[in-house]
Order: C-alpha cells, then sequence, then structure tokens
C-alpha cells in the first residue's frame, strides 16, 4: 500500500506540473477567484481576469506587444506552434495579466494597434512556414476578449522575422527577411486596412540586406529600420518615407554596436530607444539611446544593460512608462519589465531590478 501511495503521488505530482506548462482556458471557478483578487487590487479594466503581477508573465517564444486606445496592453506569444494573447494593465508600479487565450495557429507573431483601435497581428503560418498571414481582431467590452473576425490571411510567401508599424496615415508597413535562399535581402509590404480587410497596395520590394529587421513609425512621418548584418553581428539601421504606395529608404548607418534581434522604439520626448540581444555573457539585453538628425541617429548615451533577455519587443505605455517583454535566456518563460526615462542621466532605468533569470 505505501508503494502504491507512493506511486500515486508521484503521478499527480507529474500532472499538476505538465498542467503548469499548458496553457488553459479560464474555468467558472478561476475566473470568480480572480475577480475577487482583481478587485482587491482596485483594478478597472477587465478587473475579473488579470490576476498576476509577477514579473514572469507567461511561457511561450517570440512575445509581441501593442497597446490599445484604452490603455490596455495585448501581449501575444507562440507556444507550441499555436498562437495566444494576453491581456496586461499597468497598476502601482506593475503589470497585472490575464490567462492566455488561443486564437491561431503559427509563429514569429508582430502586433500593432491600427489608427480604428482594431489590433492587427502579422505570423508565419503553422504547415506553411515561409508565408505570411495576418488576422485582426477588435476588444469587445462586454466579454472582455478580442473578437478575431478575421483571421488566417494569406499575402506573401518566402519569408521569414516579420517586423510591423502602423503609421500616421494608417497605413500598414511590414518588413521581413527573405526565407526562400540565402541572399538575406529584406523586403517590405505597405497595406490599408479597409472594409475589415487589409488591402496590400505593394508587395516584395527589396530595400537592403541584412537579418532580423524591425521597423517603428516616427512622429515625423519617417520611419526608422534596424537589423542586424547578413554576414556578423554589426547592427546597421536607415530612415525611410512614404512616397505613394513606396518607401524610400536611405542607405545603412553603422550603429558601431554587435548584437541580435534589435527592436526601437520613440519616445514621447522624440528620443530613439533601441534594445538588442548581447553575443556576449548570459544573453544580456542591451540599450542604447539617440536622436534622429535628417537620416542619422546622433547618440546620447553609451550602451547600457540592466537585465538579461532575448526575443525583446518594447512600447510607451499611457502613462509614458516603457514596458519592454522577453524571452528567459534559459528557458520558455515569458518577463516583463518596466522603464522610465530618467533626465538627469539621460537614460531608462528598469524595473524590477532583480529578475529570476539575470
Amino acid at each position: 500500500m505505501k508503494i502504491f501511495s507512493l506511486f500515486t503521488k508521484l503521478f499527480l505530482a507529474i500532472l499538476l506540473f505538465v498542467s503548469m506548462l499548458v496553457p488553459h482556458e479560464v474555468s467558472a471557478s478561476e475566473e470568480k477567484s480572480a475577480f475577487k483578487l482583481g478587485k482587491e487590487f482596485g483594478l478597472e479594466i477587465l478587473s475579473d481576469v488579470l490576476v498576476n503581477p509577477d514579473p514572469e508573465y507567461s511561457r511561450g517564444n517570440s512575445p509581441a506587444i501593442t497597446v490599445l486606445d484604452n490603455g490596455l496592453v495585448v501581449a501575444i506569444k507562440e507556444y507550441d506552434l499555436k498562437l495566444y494573447y494576453q491581456f496586461g494593465e499597468y497598476n502601482d508600479g506593475k503589470m497585472y495579466w490575464s490567462y492566455p487565450k488561443e486564437y491561431d495557429t503559427g509563429f514569429s507573431p508582430t502586433a500593432s494597434t491600427l489608427p480604428n483601435g482594431h489590433i492587427i497581428d502579422i505570423h508565419l503560418g503553422h504547415y506553411w512556414k515561409q508565408k505570411l498571414f495576418y488576422n485582426l481582431g477588435r476588444y469587445d467590452e462586454k466579454t472582455g476578449e478580442i473578437d478575431w473576425y478575421s483571421v488566417g490571411n494569406f499575402y506573401n510567401e518566402h519569408a521569414k522575422d516579420p517586423s510591423m508599424t502602423v503609421l500616421a496615415n494608417g497605413d500598414v508597413l511590414e518588413v521581413h527577411e527573405n526565407g526562400s535562399d540565402m541572399s538575406n535581402n529584406l523586403y517590405y509590404n505597405l497595406g490599408r486596412y479597409k472594409d475589415g480587410k487589409i488591402e496590400w497596395n505593394s508587395l516584395g520590394n527589396k530595400y537592403d540586406a541584412g537579418r532580423t529587421p524591425s521597423i517603428t513609425a516616427l512622429d515625423n512621418g519617417s520611419v526608422l529600420e534596424v537589423h542586424k548584418s547578413q554576414w556578423n553581428n554589426g547592427l546597421w539601421y536607415s530612415t525611410g518615407t512614404q512616397n505613394g504606395n513606396s518607401f524610400d529608404f536611405t542607405d545603412s548607418s553603422n550603429y558601431e554596436d554587435h548584437g541580435r534581434d534589435p527592436v526601437s522604439l520613440q519616445l514621447d520626448n522624440g528620443l530613439i530607444l533601441t534594445m538588442f540581444e548581447g553575443t556576449r555573457g548570459h544573453h544580456p539585453t542591451w540599450n542604447r539611446m539617440g536622436q534622429v538628425n535628417g537620416d542619422k541617429i546622433e547618440w546620447t548615451t553609451n550602451t547600457f544593460t540592466e537585465f538579461n533577455g532575448r526575443d525583446n519587443d518594447v512600447v510607451q505605455l499611457q502613462n509614458g512608462l516603457m514596458l519592454n517583454v522577453h524571452q528567459s535566456p534559459d528557458d520558455d518563460t515569458l518577463w516583463y519589465v518596466l522603464g522610465r526615462w530618467k533626465p538627469e542621466s539621460n537614460r531608462v532605468v528598469w524595473w524590477p531590478e532583480n529578475l529570476g533569470h539575470n
């Protein structure tokens, strides 16, 4: 009987461990307890499901984030070739996260918010791993969920590592690396939301060569593109301006830094924040700040780091804080940090300072 009891306890422990790894739908009892917990924290939006304030907020790969008009953060991830979304809300120095909900299959997602408040995600397909698809959704205030009203829309092939930004005029600009050969050419696609879908006005436009491109819109109507060299770990950037249904990109300029998977963000004060994964040590996330002047970045800080991580994404919240999400350098756990620009040091300071994987 003792042996049987021991095996029973071991079996139940294994089941509990597996259940913690796999994203799950929220049960009625979970929603009820989450509602009570949310009310205790005084959350105003989605207080029935926002329950997790830990820096480790989920599990998965390729985290991407965007901010809705109501201030809610939508975090997207891939887990076992399935796509999930979850909400986050800032409250008293922390982010509170909902349970993840499955909505599609695929991997390598990127997300943004359209002028009408709807969300667009672009990703690579599950079975067609070099084909690009997009989904469209809107936040439903009655259900507290995203209504994905247009899912699985194929629009381009021979691609990998997509990145996207929405321009001031509402156009969607997506960049990616060629996925069909070893040329490492970089391409852009330009489209616009109309009648519940994206009309792609310009597809398959080569603009440079490199790897892991990332794109962000600037407040002067131009864009900033950053990528890694196709030959080494050198980092490069260029600016682009729209010309009708096409984009004119400048020649690339060298960061004078080395790293992987760069991303960038323009802060409310006009400064540019770039983040990238270091090539040495325990996957440090490096930061550098500067000001765009014409087609160049005038760097205002040296490179600095405060935490480790990979596959970084970063947005600015409506309260002016920065939110970074990334994957642990050790496993598939996903983490967040919050940042604030400090004028006295002319840099962003991130917290919490001591993440579990640092």
